[in-house]
């Protein structure tokens, strides 16, 4: 899991989200942590032209709101992962649970391979409809 260190478990998620968007340079934190039999991946470059592609800041990975400060997978990370806007998910005015939010970006489609996969039907088609 990616997390920032030296916190103390009981780090208020708010606080926690702060301290990530205020640090000048993340990439140590994309770098996963190498164990037997599986290397380290350095996750970063792909971050970054995400974070391009979107025009924002990628949410924390994890969060700090499991139990007893335990850190969980952010619905907010999965959300921008699939380029939906902030907040099309994980808005509090919404009102639904942590897991109903994993839920929907997990059953959710990404637009931008909805729109890939449109695209290439529609080229196919347009080419089966002039053989015809």
């Amino acid at each position: 899991m990616l997390i920032l260190p030296h916190l103390d478990p009981q780090t208020p998620v708010e606080e926690y989200e702060n301290l990530w968007y205020s640090l000048a340079d993340r990439s140590p934190y994309w770098i996963t942590e190498e164990r037997p039999g599986i290397p380290s991946v350095d996750y970063g470059p792909a971050i970054t032209r995400w974070e391009q592609v979107m025009g924002r800041v990628s949410p924390p990975p994890s969060i700090p709101d499991g139990r007893g400060g335990k850190f969980r997978l952010n619905p907010a990370f999965t959300e921008w992962m699939m380029g939906m806007p902030e907040g099309w998910i994980t808005a509090k005015a919404i009102g639904i649970s942590r897991n109903e939010q994993l839920k929907a970006c997990g059953n959710g489609v990404v637009p931008q391979q909805a729109i890939a996969a449109l695209q290439d039907m529609l080229a196919a088609f347009q080419t089966m409809e002039v053989a015809a």
